[in-house]
């Protein structure tokens, strides 16, 4: 769908160059058609073209999302400059095979990432959880001091009306209630979970909020030659999330996901554990928490931790094999640690 012609006339609203040769990267699924262009101009200069046609992307946004760039760049964290085009604007538009695409240009960063280079994040060490941690508070510190807050969500916040976490959990317990499973647990957890949820929900409206990068997975984490963090790319799912939500979501997922093999048992769970708590030792050396968003951080936990999308994939998946003592197995993880009130005094101690 795009060629060359669609690249050039993309640069010329940003550059006065040529494209010498282009990398194409066709990010496309389903009903949204996502397109990254890799830039060699003739100037000997790179530049990256983003052309997006979904149902999530606007000029209103791309412009949010240049100046949210902006004030990380301002305040040492190394992300791309977003391009002003020659009418002033972040955000262009164009229409290609009766389809209105949304385009922008952003700076080409020379450091790689982490699934370029095919590095396990298991492989890199707390430290690099450190770091990770460190870059997030700073974030959430630059966004908070300057009011950077938007219209929209990003698309993982809890308690929205299509979240994930509730969408997964709901479906775990549907497809288990009336299994043979052990039924009475099925019960405890969804008893247990939902009454948490009702607690978050007394404190959401008092935890400070603001624009948040939206994505901070291996694909957006660059890393240097010495195997250490060298700044985050991609603004395409930046929105409006709870701090210290956000802090939670990617701290689950950095320290106990990325892993070549799932861990359950306590030995390697522990050894997961001291990998998130040098995430938010790092966050919360640049981020300072109110006490609010201390408190919410063993029930984020509870909720988060058990319930993430692969967790409940895995668990439904060996219950359609039949592996039911299996299933109990991780049900009875799963309530362990949605019970648990340790993590704040662990993480700080």
């Amino acid at each position: 769908m795009i060629t060359k012609m669609h690249v050039e006339n993309m640069l010329q609203e940003y550059m006065d160059d040529t494209v010498d040769s282009y990398r194409l990267i066709d990010n496309s699924w389903e009903d949204e058609h996502r397109y990254v262009a890799i830039v060699s101009m003739t100037s000997g200069e790179n530049i990256v073209l983003k052309c997006y046609s979904n149902s999530y992307t606007d000029s209103s946004k791309v412009d949010g999302w240049a100046h949210l760039a902006s004030v990380y760049r301002r305040n040492g964290i190394a992300t791309p400059q977003f391009y002003c085009s020659k009418n002033g604007a972040y955000g262009s538009v164009m229409t290609i095979d009766n389809k209105q695409f949304h385009y922008w240009a952003e700076e080409f960063m020379t450091a790689k990432t982490i699934d370029d280079l095919e590095i396990d994040l298991e492989d890199l060490g707390s430290e690099f959880l450190y770091q990770l941690g460190a870059c997030i508070g700073s974030m959430h510190s630059a966004a908070k001091r300057e009011r950077i807050e938007y219209a929209w969500s990003s698309p993982y916040v809890l308690l929205d009306s299509d979240e994930e976490n509730y969408s997964d959990a709901l479906s775990w317990y549907e497809q288990l209630r009336h299994s043979p499973a052990d039924v009475r647990l099925v019960e405890e957890i969804w008893e247990i979970y939902n009454r948490k949820r009702k607690q978050l929900e007394a404190i959401y409206p008092s935890l400070p909020a603001g624009g948040v990068q939206g994505d901070f997975s291996t694909n957006n984490i660059l890393v240097d030659e010495e195997k250490g963090f060298a700044g985050i790319i991609d603004y395409n799912l930046a929105g409006n999330d709870k701090f210290v939500t956000y802090l939670m979501q990617e701290g689950i997922f950095l320290s106990f996901e990325c892993y070549r093999k799932e861990w359950l048992h306590r030995e390697k769970c522990a050894y997961m554990e001291q990998r998130f708590k040098q995430f938010y030792s790092g966050y919360t050396q640049q981020y300072s928490l109110t006490d609010t968003e201390r408190g919410a951080v063993n029930m984020l936990y509870n909720i988060i931790r058990p319930f993430r999308m692969d967790k409940v994939d895995t668990t439904l998946r060996i219950a359609e094999e039949g592996l039911w003592q299996e299933v109990n197995e991780r049900l009875r993880w799963m309530h362990y640690e949605l019970t648990r009130d340790d993590i704040l005094e662990f993480l700080e101690s």
